[in-house]
Parts: C-alpha cells; structure tokens; sequence
C-alpha cells in the first residue's frame, strides 16, 4: 500500500483482492450478533471482550477501507515500496526472509506483513 497525500490524509494503494478480502471481513463482522445477557454473569465478560475487539475490528477495517485507493501493483523500478512482495537476504546470517510490505490488518495469513513503520521492514 503506497501512502498517497490527500489533502492532508494519508491514503494507501490497496489491491482488488485485499480490498475485496477485507470487505467481506467487514460484512461478517458487522453479521454477527451483539452482546447477549447470559444467565452466567461470568460469561458475560466474555462476551464483552469479544464485542469490544469485533468493535475494534470494524472500526480498524473501517478506517484502511476509508483511506483506500484501488488500484494497480506499484512499478517495478527496482526500489522497495508498499503492497509489494519482498525477499530479503540478511548478511550477518545469510537467512532468507520474504514478506509482504504492507499496512498491518490487511493480511491473509499466508504470508508475513511489515508496515513502514516496522523495525523488521528496516
């Protein structure tokens, strides 16, 4: 996800597939039911913490949702940006690593995501 300025929001590249994945996360969890009285008071924190972190969650897809830009892969120009698919070599002890240079919350699982602002995307 490359960070585009607009009008002094930061805004990221997003592809299809990310933003698909991710609204249909939304959709599911907006679905799901809210907080429930159980009989068992102790379950009802429980049920609190789940809510409070599927709020959480809504309102984290929200916000990449919001300062999306769909779009196209960046260029391949040989220079490192975000939404692009990394193999890093490192010289100290020649272990191969390879991950996604992202925004946190946009991945799938199958592959490792560093922000910018991560000390490992460094």
């Amino acid at each position: 996800m490359t960070a585009i300025e607009q009008t002094g929001t930061k805004r990221f590249r997003m592809t299809r597939e990310a933003h698909t994945r991710l609204t249909t996360e939304l959709a599911s969890l907006r679905s799901q039911r809210g907080i429930e009285v159980p009989d068992d008071f102790m379950d009802y924190d429980d049920g609190m913490a789940a809510h409070v972190e599927r709020q959480a969650r809504i309102h984290q897809i929200q916000k990449l949702l919001g300062t999306a830009v769909i779009g196209d892969d960046p260029p391949d120009d040989g220079i490192a940006e975000p939404e692009m698919v990394l193999t890093v070599r490192y010289d100290d002890t020649g272990e191969i690593e390879t991950f996604l240079l992202g925004v946190n919350g946009v991945d799938d699982g199958s592959i490792d995501v560093y922000s910018m602002q991560s000390p490992a995307a460094v």
